[in-house]
């Protein structure tokens, strides 16, 4: 990727790596689409003032669109961009089953004596600390399953969707 300043304008040159590009899925045309929507914009919607109408663009900022360096940084969600993001949550669901299942087994070691117990006023506390259980072992079920699916499945649809918008 080059930048040439002209006195008709600034351009931005892309030399396409077949082979790299292929690698991801993309081809020629899909990467100039993206450096042409990065740089250009995209007219998102139209706004009605009065009589007049009025496209709106959404583009990056002009900070990013002035630096080749900035553009070539820019994320891309390829079509095997799916597979990336089921690796991050997998790698970000993994860091956090210490520190969850730390908290967890704390939790329940320190419970389990009143839930296990058969004194004077056990019954009381049982029905207390029960709850509590139960909320300490859904909430690590929760944390370290169930959210990090439903982000996957919330990103599917979110890549589907803007590909067949496309």
């Amino acid at each position: 990727m080059r930048e040439q300043r002209r006195s008709d304008g600034r351009y931005v040159e892309v030399d396409v790596d077949r082979r790299r590009a292929a690698r991801h899925g993309l081809n020629i045309a899909d990467v100039q689409e993206i450096v042409r929507t990065a740089v250009g914009g995209v007219n998102v919607t139209r706004t009605v003032e009065g009589l007049e109408r009025y496209p709106v663009n959404l583009r990056y900022p002009q900070r990013v669109r002035d630096s080749v360096e900035r553009l070539k940084l820019l994320p891309v969600i390829t079509p095997g961009g799916a597979e990336d993001v089921y690796e991050a949550v997998r790698e970000g669901a993994g860091r956090r089953v210490r520190p969850i299942a730390m908290t967890a087994a704390t939790l329940v070691a320190g419970l389990a004596p009143i839930m296990l117990g058969d004194g004077a006023g056990a019954e009381v506390m049982r029905r207390i600390a029960a709850p509590m259980f139960g909320g300490v072992v859904g909430v690590a079920v929760l944390a370290l399953a169930v959210v990090p699916a439903l982000f996957l499945l919330w990103h599917r649809r979110r890549v589907a969707s803007a590909a067949a918008a496309n």
